[in-house]
């Protein structure tokens, strides 16, 4: 309609059928019925007076035309407000756009500064030119009043309480107490799982979907996987298939899919590939096989998209992914690693790459196990750290324990080969980094999670803290300034 404006957008693919980002030239082929304003990655294309208009996109030398019919302004008839619904955790914003919609349909963004804005409990949140602020817990209704038309939105207000968090080079994620998966972070690979392409986000955002998940793994390349409380694995982000490395050059999933194949996990964790134990307690693999048969299920295609069983056919209590490599735990205790091994990640004594589970060297018992990188590191029953993999341009190719004056509960391995332990006393102690140490962190934490020069922690209460490189804002305090001592995640009371 004469005054309004719409928006057009170019799909552009090269011949294999990825998309590709390239700058489009956008014409009118009559400015007096419709102008072009380029922006966003399209344009708005603004009715000036009835008639019917051609809008051109041009990308070196190829063109497409959409074909766009101006006609008189319509009568305003509602008003409506995006998003509709919103959630946000405590002091975080959200911007309410109102539009009007006249009598055909269309609709026309109304100013902020010409609304009147209320809120009916500010104390949950506050209203301020259509910018919402999440002040506390609950829920409350925004009002938004113009030229005698009112709409509302539904505002949720989350005050997060952490069981666990999982942290990468780039992103975090972590799960409530009521089982709501949060991200913050970087998110071109779709990693938030928001539905949504974001450079990154300094604040927790919601995943979406509504699923209730028991437990996350975020690590590696720009995927996450998730378990429900039936035990059914989701996944997100770029998953490293032959279709792009990131969203913004081809598909990937922005919010959460079901793994193919209908398997029930008790545990999941995620590399540059994906493995999980099944309520069989037999391990399987999916995702990209790389060149050393990093999935262990003797398949030879790069790309194995359903899970598939790991050779051997043991039953494990724990497995874990690394880059290039994994590794699990029997119930005896006994540990099996598989895939690459240039740097001695599988402890097997040697250097020789493997398609299928070798035992560790050394005839150790474990309780836990984690991979990271090109290294992995395992606790036994008496707390004490053991450790493989690259270490200072060698490889240590069967396990070294670890010195500690106290013994550890839990140990993570960053993707970097950064190594952090909890202690029996409540604290962490990292070592292996390689930019800088950081200070031992003290506190009552209960679990942990190292990403690249990265780590995050929960304590006792639920409290969620995370300290080194923040260049994405994956610490989640709101700025994107690293810090060496822990720092706690917005979002909480």
């Amino acid at each position: 309609a004469v005054g309004t404006t719409l928006g057009v957008w170019a799909v552009i693919r090269d011949t294999a059928g990825y998309d590709l980002r390239l700058p489009v030239t956008w014409t009118s082929s009559n400015e007096a019925v419709a102008t072009v304003s380029p922006g966003n990655g399209g344009a708005g294309v603004t009715g000036v007076s009835n008639g019917i208009v051609q809008v051109v996109g041009t990308v070196e030398g190829k063109s497409d035309t959409a074909v766009v019919a101006v006609g008189p302004a319509g009568t305003i008839v509602t008003l409506l407000l995006s998003p509709p619904s919103p959630t946000l955790v405590l002091t975080a914003t959200v911007q309410l756009q109102a539009q009007a919609r006249d009598d055909q349909g269309f609709l026309t963004p109304i100013d902020s500064t010409q609304v009147v804005w209320s809120s009916a409990d500010a104390s949950i949140a506050t209203i301020s030119k259509g910018l919402v602020t999440g002040i506390a817990g609950g829920t409350t209704t925004i009002t938004a009043t113009w030229n005698g038309h009112e709409a509302t939105a539904s505002i949720s207000v989350v005050s997060l309480s952490f069981a666990s968090i999982s942290t990468s080079f780039q992103t975090t994620c972590g799960i409530t107490l009521d089982h709501a998966a949060f991200c913050w972070g970087y998110g071109n690979d779709g990693e938030l799982g928001d539905g949504q392409i974001e450079f990154e986000k300094l604040l927790p955002v919601g995943v979406a979907g509504g699923h209730k998940f028991t437990t996350v793994s975020k690590r590696g390349g720009g995927l996450a996987c998730a378990l429900d409380e039936g035990g059914a694995a989701y996944c997100w982000g770029s998953d490293g298939l032959p279709r792009s490395d990131d969203c913004i050059n081809g598909p990937c999933d922005l919010s959460p899919s079901a793994v193919p194949g209908g398997l029930k996990f008790t545990t999941v964790d995620v590399g540059w590939f994906a493995c999980g134990l099944g309520v069989d307690s037999l391990a399987s693999c999916w995702g990209r096989n790389l060149y050393w048969g990093v999935l262990g299920t003797g398949d030879s295609t790069y790309v194995v998209t359903t899970p598939h069983a790991v050779i051997g056919g043991r039953k494990y209590i724990a497995i874990t992914v690394g880059d290039a490599h994994a590794c699990a735990l029997t119930p005896a205790g006994a540990a099996y690693c598989w895939g690459f091994n240039g740097w001695g990640q599988l402890g097997t004594g040697d250097r020789d790459d493997s398609p299928q589970p070798r035992a560790v060297t050394g005839g150790l018992t474990f309780s836990s196990i984690s991979a990271g990188g090109d290294h992995t590191c395992a606790l036994t029953s008496a707390g004490a750290a053991y450790c493989w993999g690259y270490k200072a341009a060698q490889a240590v190719m069967q396990p070294l324990l670890v010195a500690s004056a106290n013994p550890f509960l839990a140990l993570d391995v960053g993707d970097n080969g950064q190594k952090c332990g909890l202690t029996s006393v409540g604290t962490i102690t990292c070592w292996d980094w390689r930019t800088r140490q950081v200070p031992d962190a003290t506190g009552n934490f209960t679990t942990l999670s190292v990403g690249e020069e990265t780590v995050c922690a929960v304590t006792a209460a639920h409290v969620g803290y995370c300290w080194g490189n923040n260049f994405y804002g994956h610490l989640g305090d709101g700025t994107t300034t690293d810090s060496n001592v822990p720092v706690k995640v917005l979002g909480q009371p």
